[in-house]
């Protein structure tokens, strides 16, 4: 997410910042891990958009994904819960979009968006997917003990 100028940008900004909260405050330590990595790349992506030709690839975009697939894919490689597999996949599939952009310029820019859109929503619902996990553990525990 670039800018806040459409509804759906705005709405997704105040999902993005729901998620977080929730993450950061009720998540484990994966969840967190995770979380602040998609902000770390959120917060970097407009530092680096190339504004001086909106229509061209977004190579330093497309990098800064790149990044936050190998560190989401590390996590699933590393640890188990199906939420982050889920979560690399999307993460995977928005580098793959600037990959196909990139390789044809006639994609219509607002299909290019919207699916950008839809794959970063699907990254969140991952992200909350384990912190309901997080959350149902943590209170099976507190019942058990």
């Amino acid at each position: 997410m670039q800018q806040l100028e459409t509804p759906v940008q705005i709405g997704l900004t105040a999902l993005l910042v729901v998620v977080a909260v929730l993450a950061l405050w009720r998540g484990g330590r994966l969840e967190r891990l995770a979380m602040m990595a998609v902000i770390i790349a959120t917060l970097v992506t407009p530092l680096v958009q190339n504004t001086a030709d909106l229509h061209a690839p977004q190579w330093s975009i497309m990098a800064v994904d790149a990044a936050l697939f190998l560190f989401l894919a590390a996590l699933a490689w590393r640890y188990s819960p199906a939420w982050l597999l889920w979560a690399a996949a999307f993460q995977l599939i928005t580098v793959a979009t600037h990959v196909g952009y990139a390789l044809n310029l006639d994609i219509v820019s607002r299909a290019y968006l919207s699916t950008s859109y839809l794959l970063f929503t699907g990254l969140l619902a991952a992200i909350s997917w384990g912190v309901i996990q997080h959350e149902s553990r943590r209170r099976k525990s507190r019942q058990a003990g």
